[in-house]
């Protein structure tokens, strides 16, 4: 299609600019959602509150999901649960209903925000990919200008429910020109086959969700004689060394909540290392999945290891 990656840029920008825009039309309707629901204004203020703490947690997980399931996908789910969300708002017979639209309406921005850096990008080739993300930073801007604008029309002249309609019409254009328009994702590895002449990992094998998997992208996208290196936590092989380390190891969790504030995470790194194979075992597993000569050499006494094999 001519000019496609135009038209599918603005198939992303308008759900952005709409899901920018929301949240300064909504603050501008605060006083007349208060006047309402006969609601004190602070409680009122909520419905911005919630607007960004629902974003700023759903961005993460929403990326991720994204990855395993294509951009396109999470970028048309997010606008179908801002509509709903919207809708909700719409026929809100009290604030605690509202309130709950809005929550309904950040999970659908976030998701939509998470994905739509990348998936501008992957429209522009490398020499127009700042141009492109330039363009779409002005879009949001644009949205938070004219979010307060609209609001403050609409409000006087109908009234706050007027918002939540008026945000349904460009967000079901972006609907529809985003469904019809965004190619599907290649959920595929990109890189073709033999392609590296090495592949190395650090501290990361252990953290992904299926090992066999990894090793089989590592070594398809490997050329005949190329290298495969990781650098893993291993088992210590010096009782007494093992014995001080473990010891040590028990601190990890105390000392991530007295610097971070969470120990959660130094847990999961205790537990991941100890759980994980040992160097035989990780031997084993690395020649199952095709490569050849592979070996091990200690880090440490055996603190860490570093595995490598060939593709032959």
């Amino acid at each position: 299609m001519k000019n496609y990656k135009w038209i599918a840029f603005l198939a992303v920008t308008l759900s952005l600019f709409v899901s920018v825009m929301s949240m300064g039309a909504i603050l501008i309707s605060l006083k007349d959602i208060s006047e309402s629901f006969n609601t004190p204004i602070h409680q009122v203020s909520w419905l911005v509150i919630v607007h960004l703490l629902t974003v700023t947690a759903i961005l993460l997980p929403a990326g991720n999901i994204a990855d395993r399931f294509g951009r396109k996908n999470i970028h048309i789910f997010g606008i179908l649960i801002f509509i709903l969300g919207t809708i909700i708002g719409v026929f809100a017979n009290s604030f605690e209903v509202l309130i709950f639209s809005r929550i309904i309406m950040a999970i659908g921005s976030g998701m939509g925000q998470s994905v739509g850096g990348a998936i501008v990008s992957s429209l522009f080739p490398e020499s127009e990919r700042g141009k492109s993300l330039g363009m779409m930073s002005t879009s949001v801007g644009l949205g938070q200008m004219f979010g307060p604008v609209l609001g403050g029309v609409l409000v006087y002249n109908f009234g706050w429910v007027y918002v939540y309609l008026f945000l349904l019409i460009p967000m079901i254009l972006a609907l529809i020109l985003g469904y019809f328009l965004l190619r599907p994702d290649n959920l595929s590895s990109n890189r073709k086959d033999d392609y590296f002449d090495y592949y190395t990992i650090s501290y990361g094998i252990r953290n992904v969700s299926d090992i066999n998997k990894t090793l089989r992208e590592a070594y398809r996208v490997l050329k005949t004689g190329g290298r495969f290196m990781c650098l893993e936590f291993s088992k210590i092989d010096n009782e007494l060394i093992d014995f001080f380390y473990k010891q040590y190891a028990k601190t990890i969790p105390f000392i991530g909540k007295l610097v971070v504030g969470s120990e959660k995470p130094y847990e999961y790194l205790v537990d991941s290392i100890k759980k994980f194979y040992n160097q035989e075992q990780l031997v084993e597993l690395i020649l199952d999945n095709g490569f050849s000569n592979v070996e091990f050499r200690n880090v440490s006494n055996g603190i860490s290891a570093i595995h490598s094999g060939w593709k032959i």
